[in-house]
């Protein structure tokens, strides 16, 4: 018994350790309405203004949890909005945090802990409410 709480102890530590460091993307709707699943979303940028008069329907802060492909680099992001029934995301900021690596030990043994940055994004998913041409 002893063995196993040990061994639990330890794959939870790992985890905790490994995953703890990176922030998962937050997304809090603001808007009890629900809409349908949208087909394509419009990736606005820090600098970009949405096209037509819009409603907030959540707000997102984190970090990616997977590997986007370049063609679509917030694919997580953009699955949630999705998911939301948003036109558009806005992304109204970004910035990179890096986590130094480190040496741990970890069942007697030093074992390092490499080192990696992260992109940490911020903004909102809208819902536009005129048509767009």
């Amino acid at each position: 018994m002893h063995t196993i709480l040990r061994r639990w102890l330890w794959h939870f530590s790992a985890c905790a350790m490994l995953v703890g460091c990176m922030p998962a993307l937050i997304v809090k709707p603001t808007s009890a309405a629900h809409y349908p699943a949208s087909a394509s979303i419009e990736l606005l940028r820090e600098n970009d203004t949405p096209r037509a008069a819009y409603i907030a329907i959540a707000k997102f802060r984190g970090s990616e949890q997977k590997q986007c492909p370049a063609a679509d680099p917030y694919c997580s992001v953009m699955a949630h909005a999705r998911r939301l029934g948003a036109n558009a995301v806005w992304i109204q900021h970004t910035e990179v945090q890096s986590y130094p690596g480190e040496w741990k030990e970890i069942r007697g043994q030093l074992t390092q802990i490499r080192g990696f940055s992260t992109q940490i994004i911020e903004g909102v998913m809208l819902r536009y409410t005129d048509p767009i041409d």
